[in-house]
């Protein structure tokens, strides 16, 4: 699978944005703000960045393995209610 890497405020405001074709490597900054993305799939080690989350309506996330979360995306996370699914 590809693997991507999404731009600070590239899917800004998409509200028909569904599912990505490929893995995600890196998230910058409110890169799925007000999107309508529900899943999102993180590659082997992935990264997201501290508001990378922010805005977003995601329900559940799957981890490949070794994905990082900074520490606001982790918040964001826990008050989102957004389920992680880890995958070894």
């Amino acid at each position: 699978k590809t693997e991507l890497y999404i731009q600070e405020e590239a899917f800004a405001y998409s509200c028909k944005l569904g599912l990505l074709d490929g893995a995600v490597k890196q998230i910058d900054a409110r890169a799925f703000n007000d999107t309508a993305l529900d899943i999102l799939i993180l590659a082997n080690n992935a990264e997201v960045l501290n508001d990378g989350l922010w805005g977003c309506k995601l329900k559940d996330v799957v981890c490949v393995r070794n994905a990082q979360f900074h520490s606001s995306a982790t918040h964001i996370i826990q008050a989102r209610g957004i389920n992680i699914h880890c995958l070894h």
